[in-house]
């Protein structure tokens, strides 16, 4: 091999050898009242179809979290079943009991954290939470002075 070639020759990166990166979320309970660590689960943790799942849950959760008139029962069974989803599984090895004991809202931000911080979805599809977890907001264009342009 001539020495051009040898500055050519391809490098591989073994990503099996990097361990993932996860965050993590501690959560009290009352058997655990000093809380428990659990990871986080990443956008790599899943298929291309399991990801699709997960953004159609978590549109389907914004839309029934941001309904401007009350929620039938149903509705609410409903919103309550895809929050619990999501939360099993973006909180890695989480214990049933567990999901179910935590807030709504905490369930809520939990989903929408993983969507925008995976970059999986544009904040402004998701509504204002979604718009403000992003760090952006719709005045910003607009300048201090909150006119229209």
């Amino acid at each position: 091999m001539t020495e051009q070639t040898q500055a050519k020759a391809p490098h591989n990166l073994d990503l099996s050898a990097l361990p993932p990166e996860r965050d993590t979320a501690t959560i009290r309970t009352e058997a655990e009242p000093d809380g428990r660590q659990y990871e986080l689960a990443d956008p790599a943790d899943f298929s291309a179809g399991g990801l699709q799942d997960i953004g159609r849950l978590v549109r389907e959760m914004d839309t029934l979290w941001e309904s401007d008139a009350a929620l039938k029962p149903a509705k609410q069974k409903r919103l309550d079943k895809i929050l619990d989803i999501l939360a099993g599984k973006l909180i890695v090895d989480i214990e049933p009991e567990v999901v179910e004991a935590l807030p709504a809202v905490t369930k809520r931000m939990l989903a929408l954290r993983f969507f925008i911080s995976g970059g999986l979805t544009m904040a402004e599809g998701l509504g204002e939470a979604a718009t403000y977890l992003s760090g952006s907001s719709s005045d910003d264009s607009n300048g201090s002075t909150g006119e229209t342009p």
